[in-house]
């Protein structure tokens, strides 16, 4: 692969991410000021069950196919015995929910009388958003970062267009949400393929679903845990308190999660080919203490900046109802910024395939995670999700550094971590003493970009970071793209 083309794909997967994220954000306000706080919370848990239910679904085949992709020639038939196998999966699924639905239903959403309805519309997107996946990872595995980026943003926008039409023309509520998602999930499917009909042929190569089936439920134990780590609070919250205090919660929690957005997710997108280059250098180690500084130094100016403006932003896209909601905020974006430190505490687990070690974390975490929602959230509410979220993605970020350090220690410890984690707790704790005397949002926006100045410069002043290990670390990073595509030629 050539080396322009490895750029431009990044920058396509780049660009159109912060496009994507974008575009998603404006579905917040829609929800927020159409639906009552319950409403969406229960929003929310439907989500999530969705995103389960997805895992079952099709198995996740999608990453199978992705696996196997470069060790098949007939890459057709590997994608349309995906496919065929997602049909045959989605047409039980759908006609098992029609059969069990109303049972299963009261269990998950209690005495609320369209519980079946939720249940069947989060399985038919469940459906079609496998045929989407299954698609997108065919184009990324034939580098067609274009292709893949314009589905998501399609999907995004769409959702948008339709989702106000029939929340706030139509006023159909969360079952107009539900349905924007199934019309749109709908038609991009039909389109995908139908211009896919010349190649596909109902196909089940026995080799090709057996490799890929056995490899992605292999995963599930995992997925399914990290979708309890990240997910499982809003269900503990509904049943423990309300489901107001699920949509109290969720929003802030969506801020939270842009640490994982816009920092962590495309940080990783491009360490991880890095690491794997820099480990077999001689100053390998070296180099890599330096990312990790890095990581640490824009990371916690990234959670500083989005913990000091998330309350604008919830004035912005929510009601008064919500307005508190900032507090939590830090909480979700530092245990996102923790699990991108798994990159690094992971590093010699991967280099020694301890696969299941690394799924035994995630597990470990989970339940953890379901424990102290147990025992937090009656006392504290949100406020206990939140607590729990965070010592739960602690308890993974230490076992992986314990863990990993007898295959490939980077004696890089927690001292960076607590450092500008300190810093970060001095700013932050500065602007909930100053904002209660400023003035309005003019003065709230120069004093928190006053704070974002301080953090840097008391970086500079104490020299936990300098300026010529960013220069270092830009040209190593310049010198490892360059190897990498050299060595993909």
């Amino acid at each position: 692969m050539q080396k322009h083309k490895i750029v431009s794909n990044s920058v396509v997967y780049l660009l159109f991410s912060f496009l994507a994220q974008a575009i998603n954000f404006f579905l917040l306000p829609l929800y927020t000021k159409n639906f009552s706080v319950a409403e969406f919370g229960r929003l929310t848990i439907i989500n999530a069950i969705q995103i389960l239910i997805g895992f079952f679904v099709t198995l996740n085949i999608h990453v199978g196919l992705s696996r196997f992709y470069n060790e098949y020639q007939a890459k057709n038939d590997l994608k349309n015995t995906a496919l065929s196998f997602a049909f045959l999966s989605s047409g039980f699924w759908i006609g098992l929910v029609v059969l069990v639905g109303p049972a299963v239903s009261g269990v998950l959403f209690g005495s609320d009388h369209r519980g079946f309805d939720y249940l069947l519309y989060a399985v038919l997107n469940a459906c079609l958003l496998g045929i989407h996946q299954i698609y997108a990872n065919y184009f990324a595995m034939q580098f067609q970062a274009l292709q893949v980026s314009l589905l998501g943003v399609a999907r995004s926008l769409l959702v948008i267009i339709v989702s106000y039409w029939l929340i706030v023309v139509e006023g159909k509520g969360i079952i107009g949400a539900l349905q924007a998602q199934l019309g749109v999930c709908l038609v991009l499917a039909l389109v995908l393929l139908g211009r896919d009909l010349p190649n596909y042929k109902f196909t089940l190569r026995k080799d090709f679903l057996t490799a890929m089936v056995k490899f992605t439920t292999g995963l599930l134990p995992s997925e399914t845990s990290a979708w309890i780590l990240t997910l499982v609070d809003r269900y503990f919250l509904e049943h423990l308190v309300s489901l107001k205090e699920v949509g109290l919660y969720s929003l802030p929690y969506r801020i939270g999660t842009l640490t994982d957005q816009l920092f962590v997710s495309p940080f990783n997108n491009t360490f991880t080919p890095i690491k794997f280059t820099l480990y077999k250098e001689a100053q390998g180690k070296r180099q890599l203490a330096k990312i990790f500084n890095l990581y640490n130094f824009f990371g916690w100016f990234f959670i500083l900046g989005l913990s000091l403006f998330s309350g604008i932003a919830i004035q912005i896209l929510a009601t008064p109802e919500y307005y508190q909601g900032f507090y939590l905020v830090p909480f979700v974006a530092i245990s996102y910024f923790l699990w991108g430190l798994a990159s690094f505490y992971d590093l010699g687990l991967h280099l020694a395939n301890k696969t299941l070690t690394i799924s035994l974390v995630v597990i470990i975490s989970a339940l953890a995670n379901v424990i102290l929602n147990f025992l937090l959230i009656p006392s504290f509410q949100a406020w206990g999700a939140a607590i729990a979220t965070l010592i739960s993605y602690q308890i993974a970020c230490l076992l992986y550094y314990f863990l990993n350090k007898k295959y490939y220690d980077l004696n890089v410890g927690f001292q960076k971590p607590l450092q500008y984690g300190f810093l970060f707790v001095i700013l932050y704790v500065s602007y909930l003493v100053v904002k209660p005397t400023l003035g309005g949002i003019f003065s709230e926006v120069l004093f928190n970009l006053l704070l974002c100045l301080i953090y840097l410069v008391l970086c500079w002043q104490l020299k936990i970071i300098a300026l010529a290990d960013i220069q270092e670390i830009i040209i190593s990073f310049k010198k490892s793209k360059k190897n990498g595509a050299n060595h993909g030629e």
